[in-house]
C-alpha cells in the first residue's frame, strides 16, 4: 500500500470514528441517494428538518413521527437505521408500512 493509499485509509478510519456519535456526518459522508431520472447514486444532503429529526431520533428511544409527504423521511429512517446498526450490537428495527410492496421497493432499490 503506497502512501496515498494509507493517507485515505486513515482519513476514512478518522471519518468513522468520528460518525459513531453524530448521524448527520455518517449520513452526509457514507450514504447516497438514487436519483430517480438518472438512476445514478447521489449525496446524501440533509434538509435542517431532516437534521432536526435525526438529533430527536437519537436523543429518544422511543419516537413516533408526524410527517408530511415528500419530505425525504423514508430514507432518512433507513440511513438513521443502518447508522445505528453499523456501530451498535444488537440493534432491532421496526419498519411500519401501509403497503407492503412500498415498504420493500424503498428497502432493495
Amino acid at each position: 500500500m503506497d502512501k496515498n493509499d494509507q493517507k485515505l485509509l486513515s482519513e476514512i478510519r478518522e471519518l468513522l470514528v468520528n460518525s459513531k456519535f453524530d448521524p448527520i456526518l455518517f449520513i452526509q459522508t457514507f450514504c447516497k441517494l438514487k436519483d430517480q431520472a438518472i438512476g445514478e447514486p447521489i449525496p446524501f444532503t440533509l434538509w435542517d428538518c431532516q437534521k432536526e429529526q435525526l438529533l430527536d431520533w437519537q436523543e429518544h428511544l422511543e419516537c413516533i413521527t408526524l410527517k408530511t409527504r415528500q419530505i425525504g423521511i423514508s430514507w432518512l429512517s433507513g440511513a438513521f437505521a443502518l447508522w445505528n446498526a453499523f456501530f451498535n450490537d444488537y440493534y432491532e428495527v421496526m419498519v411500519v408500512s401501509k403497503k407492503e410492496t412500498k415498504l420493500w421497493s424503498t428497502f432493495l432499490e
